[in-house]
């Protein structure tokens, strides 16, 4: 009778050596991974990459709630996009604009908004609580993901000589 289980002999194995590899390649990238973050910042200052700390911005010092907020940068947002504009240069006119077109009346445009639009690292490193952008928490991460590759890669050097040993066994007692 054909052991039904040889194909799963097979498979898993496989399945173990595309595992330890991948795990092996995400190691290599992450130790050569290099971010340009001049690039970065141009990219954000070019794009609408902050209409949400916008959003939460205007919501918090206008007392509105967030979905209206949201609407008024999504108007800035429309017009800034069919004018080739970008977020970096928001007047107070645009955003009153905006606003009245949505809730029917102006709002506080405090310098606060002016300065997040300028000044998005400040706006990255206030997101620090776990799982946050600031840079202590993106060492922290680092550090764990880099941690945690290393016992794999521990654990993948185990099994390779696991692995070994057992082969070396079986051909030693096939003799």
């Amino acid at each position: 009778q054909i052991d039904n289980r040889l194909f799963v002999y097979g498979e898993t194995p496989a399945a173990l050596r595309n595992g330890v590899e991948g795990v092996s390649l995400m190691k290599t990238m992450l130790e050569g991974l290099h971010f340009n973050s001049v690039c970065a910042l141009n990219r954000v200052n070019e794009s609408f990459s902050m209409a949400t700390e916008l959003a939460e911005l205007i919501s918090a010092e206008n007392n509105i709630d967030y979905r209206t907020a949201h609407k008024i940068v999504g108007k800035i947002v429309q017009k800034y996009s069919r004018s080739n504009k970008c977020l970096i240069e928001l007047t107070e006119y645009d955003l009153n604009e905006a606003a009245k077109e949505v809730i029917d009346r102006t709002i506080l445009c405090s310098e606060k908004i002016f300065k997040l639009l300028e000044s998005p690292e400040d706006s990255i490193e206030k997101k620090n609580s776990l799982g946050g952008t600031s840079e202590a928490r993106m060492q922290e991460m680092m550090a764990h993901s880099k941690e945690e590759l290393s016992k794999y890669q521990r654990w993948i050097d185990t099994m390779r000589e696991t692995h070994r040993q057992m082969e070396k066994n079986l051909l030693q007692h096939s003799d």
